[in-house]
This record gives C-alpha cells, structure tokens and sequence, in this order.
C-alpha cells in the first residue's frame, strides 16, 4: 500500500510520528511530508521525504488547489508556470488547459508524488506538476497514492476537499495535529491511533511500548563516529512558557559544576529560538570550559547528543530528539502536560515544577545518579 502521510509542526511535533514510522517498517510505502530538520531525522523510516515548504503544500488550503491555465499574462505577478510546477508536489491530469467551472469533473486519474528533478513535461493534453526530492535521491514517479493521512487543522473540511480532487479513488483521512488539551493520551499515541483507524498498519499501543524500552534511532544511519562527551544543557525551546528563565540554568549549571567536577565536560546548545540569550550565556561562563554550541547542523548535533552521558533541557524537540536516540534524559517540564508530551524513551526523568533552589537541588541529585 502506498501511503502519504502529511505532518508539518515544529521538530518535537514531527518526532512523535516516529514510534507508529518505526513499528509500521516494512508495512506500508510511505512518503512523509514534513518541515525540517524533523523530516530529514524521521527519513530513515519512510521510503521518500518531501519538504512542506518546499513544494507548493500550501494549496490544500486554497479555494482552487488545481494548476491555473498554461498562459499567463505578462505583466502578471504571480510565477510562470514551468516554476510554479518545479516547485508544487502534485501531479495532476488535467483534461483541459484552460480552467473552466466544469473542469474537477474531468479529473479522472489519481495524484501521482513525482520525485522527478526535470520539472514539467506535457504530452498531449496531459500536465505534470512535479518536485525535486528534497532528500536529492533518484528519478521517476514514486506511485499513485493508495491511503492519504494528513494531519492539519481543517476546521472548513477544505484540507480534505482538495485532497479528494487531487487523489480521486485514494482514502483520505485528515485529523487536527493534536490531541484535545483535557484529553490524557500521549500525542504520539493519539497520531498512531489515528494512522491505525485510517487503515494504516501499526498497533498503538505497541508503537508507544518500543519506544519507552528501547532507543527508536539506533544503529544505521544513526551510528556516530567518536566524539568527546559532553554533558548537554539546552535551556530552550520553541514555547517561552515551557522554559525556565536563564537564571535559572545558570545557577543549575554553576551547581552542577560543582557535582561532577571532572567527570565530564559541560556544553550549553542553543538553537535558533535562543539566539537572544546567546550573549549572555557566553558572558556567564566565559574563561571556563563550558562549551557554548550554537545551532549545529544535524550530524553534529546527533553526535553530540548520541555521545552525552547526560541531556537536560525543557520539553522541546531536542528533548525529544535526545530521549529516541537513548540518551539518559532528565526533562525539566514547567507548564506541558506530561501525559501528552512526556519523552518517549528507555532513559528518561521528568521532573515537574516552578523554578526555585529546591527544584535546582532536586534536577542535581537526579543527575548525580545518572552521571556518578
């Protein structure tokens, strides 16, 4: 069955897809949708990988999500058509160059998902929209899509509309991206759960228990070389009301400091959304060794998390990311719901709780255990 899955989100929301992927292996053929950088560490469990931004996804929210005519005028401001189709994702058959109001009841061929780099080709009446694969892998059509689950808001049900002119004959399945707040399920079930009632071919229940006993992203292509470990801080995320001030983890890591002496080299990531706090860091623990480490690129940021003998860091991505790579994992959780968005891994704490001394000694002691 060829499957297309649809999740755009931020890098945690994308990783939550990966225990339903990483049970599903060898039961489907699936293309995922995705932003980056989730979609290139989920990669390894589809088959192909397309870049929401990329390649023209935003017409699932338009009235017409079908190409315009050929010709365009030439004072127009909108892209030509060969770049508007080099940049969409779809593949349609259309029956008429030209739009007309009849024309979605001449669509009678399904969506077909093109990796093809050469852009649009035309063949009698027939037109292609096509995308570069933005994992740069091969050629050539990669299949009519048998069963769609997307994972949007589409309170207007145009999200599922256009999909069913764009794929007729597929099963179209479109759910919100989260789970309701006063629901206690886990988001990662609640996504597995809604692949598994769209007839998709993966146990809920069991996805959710492989990825609490054992790393979800080991071996190939997860393997790191050797690296030099470092106790990672990442006192950020990309919700400010998740996060505990900066004062906070400069204390927590002054503390730490003291705990583990020589154990262990400490860094301190910081990504994008912490840029502004970047300064500060730098002048907190300059002529020290603490390392400060500014948004590395995905190698390097899976060496430095699969090499740590010990992540802390709120409920973000990189949290996520560091428990499914097996890192031992305290998560410091401030306002999440827990039951929804606890890490999911075989090496991980949460604590609970407001800024304070009592819960920096408490995040200490726990990490005395681990690294000690």
């Amino acid at each position: 069955m060829r499957i297309l899955i649809i999740r755009p989100g931020a890098l945690g929301d994308t990783l939550m897809l990966a225990p339903a992927l990483a049970e599903m292996k060898g039961r489907g053929d699936i293309t995922l949708v995705a932003r980056r950088p989730g979609l290139d560490i989920l990669r390894p469990f589809v088959r192909e990988g397309m870049d929401y931004e990329r390649g023209g996804w935003y017409r699932l929210f338009m009235d017409d999500p079908l190409l315009i005519s050929n010709r365009m005028s030439e004072n127009s401001t909108k892209p030509s058509p060969s770049r508007d189709c080099v940049a969409s994702p779809f593949m349609v058959r259309q029956a008429h160059h030209e739009r007309t109001m009849t024309q979605q009841k001449s669509i009678t061929r399904p969506l077909v998902l093109s990796a093809d780099p050469l852009g649009p080709t035309s063949k009698g009446d027939e037109r292609r929209m096509t995308t570069q694969s933005p994992m740069g892998e091969g050629q050539g059509e990669c299949g009519t899509i048998d069963l769609a689950v997307a994972f949007l808001s589409d309170q207007s049900e145009k999200v599922r509309d256009n999909l069913k002119v764009l794929m007729p004959g597929s099963s179209i399945h479109v759910f919100p991206p989260f789970p309701q707040k006063e629901e206690n399920v886990h988001a990662a079930f609640y996504l597995a759960k809604c692949m598994e009632s769209s007839g998709c071919a993966v146990n809920p229940g069991k996805a959710i228990a492989e990825a609490t006993q054992r790393p979800l992203m080991e071996g190939e292509p997860f393997l790191v070389p050797g690296f030099e470990r470092r106790i990672v801080f990442h006192p950020g995320s990309g919700g400010t009301a998740k996060n505990h001030p900066r004062e906070f983890w400069a204390a927590l890591l002054r503390d730490f400091r003291g705990i583990v002496s020589n154990k262990a080299p400490l860094a301190v990531l910081l990504g994008p959304a912490e840029e502004s706090c970047l300064s500060f860091y730098r002048e907190q623990f300059s002529g020290d060794e603490t390392e400060i480490i500014f948004s590395p690129e995905i190698e390097p940021l899976l060496r430095l998390l699969k090499s740590a003998p010990l992540y802390l860091g709120h409920d973000s991505g990189i949290t996520h990311l560091a428990a499914m790579l097996g890192t031992p994992t305290i998560a410091l959780f401030r306002k999440s719901n827990l039951d929804q968005w606890k890490p999911l891994g075989p090496r991980v704490e949460v604590i609970e709780g407001e800024s304070s001394p009592d819960l920096i000694r408490e995040t200490c002691e726990r990490a005395r255990e681990i690294v000690l």
